[in-house]
């Protein structure tokens, strides 16, 4: 399955406005909220998406800036074996109530406006990443010797 990609949307919900540096963009102020993070994976999907649900991890890309902030509490992950990151996004922000956390912020390898936003009505976008075939994400269970 050479080139295979998985794609995944994280949601996290920010409890109070928070000002968050995010790498070399700077510290920015988030409203509190429900945040979504778009992404993908070409092989290890499940480790990539086991990392971003992680509170403690290295430093590495920007969402892991909002991650492990201490206000973020992640709710949880969807995934989707089709290659669907940037459709995912532009999907996403077509929706009423969900507009860009941070301009280009997750999207500095494509032309997208984001792909990680603010939601107000959580139901639509889970609704929206149904109809894209996307399944609530289960960490892979640890085979017993």
């Amino acid at each position: 399955m050479a080139g295979f990609m998985a794609s995944y949307v994280i949601e996290m919900q920010l409890s109070r406005p928070s000002e968050i540096t995010i790498g070399a963009l700077g510290c920015i102020r988030f409203q509190a909220g429900r945040y979504l993070y778009v992404g993908s994976a070409k092989r290890g999907w499940d480790a990539r998406i086991a990392r971003h649900m992680a509170p403690e991890k290295k430093l590495r890309w920007h969402v892991d800036y909002l991650t492990t902030h201490p206000q973020v509490v992640l709710q949880r992950a969807w995934m989707s074996e089709q290659d669907q990151e940037c459709v995912t996004a532009q999907q996403l922000l077509l929706l009423p109530g969900v507009e860009v956390a941070l301009p280009r912020m997750g999207a500095s390898d494509c032309q997208c406006a984001a792909h990680c936003m603010r939601a107000t009505h959580i139901l639509s976008v889970r609704h929206r990443l149904k109809t894209l075939h996307y399944q609530l994400w289960q960490p892979p269970t640890k085979r017993s010797s």
